[in-house]
């Protein structure tokens, strides 16, 4: 089945979704999904137990309305990880969160990666009005 590739740039990541043959329904044409690093509100970074071994995925939010996810067998994985820290102000580098989603095996071990911990709102944080 082919996959799909990431190509991160310093002003956009372009997706391109291959074209998937189907025998008993239409065929899935290719395609190219582009977002801005202007457009990201959050990245997460998590585990998915595929069975036989665990794989590392990173989840987009855009602008708070449309998530997209993307995981390390993708070609260009590692270009996209090398970038998020250099176009997200703030955001963890690899190798201050691929530990902790990659250890315990088989545990999602959902990680923020942006914005940092620090300047993310959570359900305890009030705000003085």
């Amino acid at each position: 089945m082919p996959t799909c590739s990431i190509h991160a740039f310093p002003d956009r990541v372009d997706i391109q979704v291959p074209k998937q043959h189907r025998i008993f329904r239409k065929s899935i044409p290719a395609k190219t999904m582009t977002f801005t690093w202007q457009e990201v509100a959050s990245v997460s970074a998590f585990k998915r137990d595929t069975y036989i071994v665990d794989l590392i995925c990173v989840i987009f939010e855009l602008n708070r309305q449309t998530t997209i996810e993307l995981n390390e067998e993708m070609p260009g994985w590692s270009h996209l990880v090398e970038m998020i820290p250099q176009y997200l102000p703030g955001a963890l580098a690899q190798d201050e969160w691929f530990t902790k989603v990659a250890f315990p095996a088989f545990k999602s071990c959902w990680t923020k990666i942006y914005p940092p911990p620090s300047e993310s709102l959570d359900s305890s944080t009030v705000i003085a009005q």
